[in-house]
Formats: structure tokens, sequence, C-alpha cells
């Protein structure tokens, strides 16, 4: 995880807009990561290319480079088609995303203290 992209955001827009892109990324990747385990469960390549794009991005934006890669192989692979290799990628990308959710929730307490 790379805490140099959030020190960007935070030279962008200082640390609301930091916080604010954080609580965006952890609002929506649930519903994203839900449809990811729909989309491999139902084999459906074009809705799991999908979401893996939409957690790609989201995640690259945060800095959590593993999380952003791990999404950019398998979406490659759904893209293709070739969706048995994809399984154990997502496998990948669940235990990442739950790091990358406390490092992303660690760095919002730290940005925004509780009064």
């Amino acid at each position: 995880m790379q805490r140099q992209v959030i020190e960007k955001l935070r030279q962008l827009g200082g640390d609301a807009f930091a916080v604010e892109m954080i609580d965006l990324f952890l609002s929506r990747a649930p519903a994203r990561m839900s449809t990811l385990r729909q989309a491999v469960q139902e084999q459906d390549a074009s809705a799991l290319e999908h979401a893996l794009h939409a957690i790609r991005s989201s995640s690259g934006q945060l800095g959590a480079s593993t999380l952003e890669g791990l999404c950019g192989e398998a979406e490659s692979l759904a893209r293709d088609g070739c969706l048995p290799p994809v399984t154990p990628l997502v496998e990948k990308i669940e235990m990442d995303f739950t790091r990358v959710q406390g490092w992303l929730e660690g760095i919002r307490r730290e940005l925004r203290p509780e009064p």
C-alpha cells in the first residue's frame, strides 16, 4: 500500500478531500465485492470484468497497489473469458481487500480524529 498516494490527495484537496475519497471507497467497495462474488458464482464473465474494473480503479486511486494489480490480472482473464483461474485470484482479492479496508480506516481515523 502506498501512503504517498494518500499524501498526494491531501495536497490536492486537504485532509477533508482525502477522507471523502476514503469514505467513498469504503462505502462502495463492499457492494462491489458482493457483485464480484456473485459473478464468480454465476460464471458471468462480463459482470466479473466490470466489478473487477471498478475495484481496480478505485483501489489504485487510493494507493492499494496490490489490490489494484490482482484485480487487473483477474480483469484481463475475465475479459478473455478464461474464468477458472479467476476464482483463486478472487480469493486473494478478498483477503487483500480486508487488509486495504483496515489500512484505509486507520488513515481515516488519523486524518479525522473523533472528538
